[in-house]
């Protein structure tokens, strides 16, 4: 315990409140709204229905981050989840965590945001080979991790920047859809068809990938040792981010309605690209695309700056990390990790 604390003062406590809320928002604001809407309306193309479940979603994420905001509190410490399961469940459970976080959970998520990256870089630059599409996954990962070595201060900066524009990206797309009435408000009061099954039942199952597009809310926990004034400005920042994510999710369902009808929603796998042509004609595919790029952007960005701070956290508890435990001495980060 004392190790561990030690070792949290060599890094530099950069991040405020608002960077800490970036953090949780540029995970939490990925790829996923643009995409899953289009899933919850197969289980009902009730308005009503899709509306209270994004909102439900948003409560229930709410309730985890109150939790996480007291526990953070009490253990505002560099690693997150791997401190809150070492105290509560024992060093084993922790570094069973940690281990499946370095080889699977961390890299596997790495990797997969950013082939959609060089997916949508491809489209947008209207390239027609796929042979580019590693390399530039590759090249995004390695950028993106050499910033954070240099330092979590030119992290952040990409990381605000990524969240500022796509919060007004959002709100603007929102505002013009209905300022300009690019749709139909008759969308609002029609629909009411349900898959098979109880009520409650489908709503349970429209929560699941709800849920997953809000996931990501507690990220701003991992880097708890870079934080300054860590224990007010966590539960501030988990608290915060989730109300701000859940308002940008349920105006942005109120546009996907409005533009397209519920019952033509679930026939739409990618739902946002629809609105954005809906709303900017041909030009709406390539915005899409600039969205999506700085969306995975910030949140590949994000994922590398926390993930590394689990590695960092075991050092002290297991050997086969003693390796990583260095602080760069030149820029005050975690190189190793």
């Amino acid at each position: 315990m004392n190790k561990v604390n030690s070792h949290a003062q060599d890094l530099k406590r950069v991040l405020g409140r608002w960077d800490s809320v970036a953090i949780n928002i540029a995970i939490v604001l990925g790829v996923g709204i643009f995409i899953t809407p289009s899933e919850v309306a197969k289980y009902s193309s009730s308005p009503r229905f899709i509306i209270l479940a994004w909102i439900v979603g948003g409560i229930i994420s709410l309730m985890g981050a109150l939790c996480y905001a007291e526990i953070s509190s009490s253990f505002p410490k560099t690693g997150g989840n791997y401190i809150y399961l070492r105290e509560s469940y024992g060093p084993l459970i922790g570094f069973l965590f940690g281990w499946t976080e370095l080889l699977v959970i961390r890299t596997g998520s790495i990797a997969a945001v950013s082939f959609i990256f060089a997916e949508y870089l491809k489209s947008f630059l209207s390239l027609q080979s796929d042979f580019l599409l590693k390399p530039i996954a590759i090249l995004s990962v390695l950028t993106l991790s050499f910033i954070n070595i240099i330092g979590l201060k030119q992290s952040k900066g990409i990381q605000n920047a990524s969240v500022i524009f796509r919060i007004l990206a959002i709100v603007g797309l929102v505002a013009f859809g209905f300022m300009f009435q690019k749709g139909n408000i008759a969308h609002f009061q029609c629909g009411s068809g349900s898959a098979q099954g109880g009520i409650l039942q489908l709503f349970g199952l429209a929560l699941i990938p709800i849920l997953w597009t809000y996931g990501g809310w507690h990220e701003n926990t991992f880097v708890a040792g870079e934080t300054k004034d860590a224990k007010r400005t966590l539960p501030f920042a988990l608290i915060t981010g989730i109300l701000i994510v859940a308002f940008l999710y349920v105006i942005v369902n109120f546009l996907y309605i409005y533009l397209i009808s519920p019952g033509e929603m679930a026939g739409i796998p990618s739902i946002a690209s629809k609105a954005m042509q809906i709303l900017l004609g041909r030009y709406g595919e390539k915005f899409f695309d600039v969205l999506i790029i700085i969306s995975s952007l910030g949140c590949l960005n994000a994922m590398i700056a926390t993930g590394s701070r689990v590695t960092y956290a075991m050092v002290n508890d297991n050997v086969i990390f003693k390796f990583i435990g260095k602080v760069n001495i030149r820029h005050g980060t975690l190189a190793r990790a």
